[in-house]
């Protein structure tokens, strides 16, 4: 008999151990790899250039990343469209519309920076090559100018199209005039000194000023200077009107000239509706009524356009009387500033008083203008400064007639006549005050009032052992709330207060002559 003991067995792993085990294997591997390479010599090849990517690549990257999703978004949504229109189509017995592409907008900053990711946007050769691809876009405008538009990239195109659309003057107009605009400009270069425009000549061209100022000369007398992105000529162009006064550049300036002929193909045609628009909304006001056309186009082709945002300033107290405005869209709130003195006294000593005396100016609302009215006459006619404020209710578009040009085509009478039929009616300090008082006094004698009556016991309603306990317990409720409306009535009062000054003064009684 074999006296040997048998073979132990070796104890059976977990699946936990053995992940364990896997994992401190690996960690080991890569102690010695890293060991290996940091020890290995580094073997510097001078031939061979920086393997590192320029930030250009990245932005191009991007672009097309960018424009991928889009095309992708645009066909799925046309794809879900044409989907319920073969639906319908199905059941109509008529042949769906074939699937058509949607054109893709263009990538700008602001939406490519949606798609970069962040280590890319801290690494300083991507944001320089950003701004220079930005700088590179307008300092290249004057050059793409240079080349025919039939030999223009659609990226030029582009960049011309968007610069236009910065601008004042093309506010509001269809893309493709825009597109048919930057298509026709050319460029043009004056030294400072020289006339970009000569009075008395015909007109024959809009000019855009690029780069530089110029000042509008009359009789040696500067009415107007023009910067950066202005539009000149325009209104004779219009007319087919000599040139009413010299253009003179005040400094080196690059000029886009919109020849005549394109001027009326591309863009007369979008003013001739505005016109058109402004001469209907004039008929809608009774002062006008009775006007010829010809003279209402003639004040129409004076108006200028301003667009109003919400809660903007129109014009302020003090502020010069230039303009009359007509309300187009929206609605533009007129405001007063009323000045009320309060005095409160009471005895001293038997030969003193004390008076406090509180000087306080309200801003109070005296009326809203609305579409096809109009406010700003009041002080055009006395020739003095604004006595109210103005404020766009909401979004607000407002034609504006200018000071000179409403004396010059308003007589005496018919200046009298459209104050008289003013939409807003200025009334007297005397009248305000009057009104400001009688309303804080109503208000504070009928809340008085009111509460006086309701408050009965009010405190100790708790331990009273009448009949009406429940009924007046019902009250709390509304009473809470009326002192609350109260509360909030107040704070808003209190917001109209625009200035406010008091001061105590002592007062002696004078004795009377025996």
């Amino acid at each position: 008999m074999n006296n040997e003991s048998p073979p132990r067995l070796s104890k059976p792993i977990t699946p936990a151990e053995r992940n364990i085990r896997i994992q401190i294997e690996k960690t080991r591997a890569t102690e010695i790899r890293l060991i290996r390479e940091i020890s290995r010599p580094k073997i510097l090849i001078e031939t061979f250039p920086d393997t590192t990517k320029p930030g250009q690549f990245y932005v191009d990257k991007a672009k097309l990343k960018y424009q991928s999703i889009q095309e992708s978004h645009s066909t799925r949504s046309i794809s879900r469209k044409n989907s319920k229109s073969i639906l319908y189509a199905s059941r109509s017995r008529v042949s769906p519309t074939p699937l058509i592409k949607a054109p893709i907008k263009p990538p700008n900053t602001l939406q490519l920076s949606e798609f970069i990711p962040e280590w890319l946007l801290s690494r300083p050769d991507f944001t320089d090559a950003v701004k220079a691809m930005e700088i590179s876009e307008k300092q290249r405008l004057a050059q793409i100018l240079d080349v025919p538009y039939l030999n223009r990239s659609e990226n030029d195109k582009k960049i011309i199209n968007s610069y236009l659309e910065s601008l004042t003057f093309f506010i509001g107009f269809p893309g493709s005039v825009i597109k048919e605009t930057g298509n026709r400009l050319i460029k043009q270069c004056f030294c400072k000194g020289e006339k970009i425009i000569v009075r008395g000549i015909e007109a024959d061209c809009l000019c855009i000023i690029y780069k530089g100022t110029a000042d509008v000369v009359v009789d040696n007398m500067v009415l107007a200077t023009k910067n950066e992105g202005d539009v000149v000529g325009e209104i004779t162009l219009d007319y087919r009107m000599p040139r009413s006064a010299d253009v003179i550049a005040t400094s080196d300036c690059i000029i886009f000239k919109l020849m005549r002929d394109d001027y009326e193909t591309a863009i007369l045609n979008i003013k001739r509706k505005e016109k058109q628009k402004s001469l209907e909304m004039l008929k809608f006001i009774t002062f006008f009524k009775d006007w010829s056309n010809m003279k209402l186009m003639r004040i129409c082709t004076l108006l200028n356009c301003r667009n109003f945002k919400k809660d903007a300033v129109i014009y302020e107290r003090n502020d010069p009387s230039a303009c009359l405005y007509f309300v187009q869209e929206g609605s533009v709130d007129i405001f007063a500033y009323v000045p009320l003195e309060k005095y409160n006294k009471w005895p001293v000593s038997s030969c003193q008083w004390l008076v406090h005396q509180v000087n306080r100016e309200y801003l109070i609302k005296i009326g809203t203008v609305t579409k096809c009215q109009y406010f700003g006459e009041y002080e055009l006619k006395t020739n003095s400064p604004r006595v109210m404020k103005a404020v766009a209710h909401k979004n607000s578009v407002c034609l504006i007639l200018n000071k000179e040009h409403f004396l010059e085509n308003f007589n005496e009478s018919e200046i009298e006549e459209l104050v008289q039929e003013g939409f807003i009616r200025m009334p007297t300090l005397k009248e305000l005050q009057e009104k400001m008082n009688s309303h804080l006094d109503s208000r504070t004698s009928s809340e008085n009032a009111l509460l006086d009556a309701l408050k009965v016991n009010y405190v100790n309603l708790q331990g009273r052992e009448d009949v009406l306990d429940p009924q007046i317990k019902k009250l709390n409720p509304w009473l809470n709330g009326f002192r609350k409306r109260k509360a909030e009535s107040l704070e808003s009062l209190k917001n109209k207060i625009v200035f406010q000054n008091s001061r105590s003064i002592n007062i002696g009684q004078i004795k009377k002559k025996k």
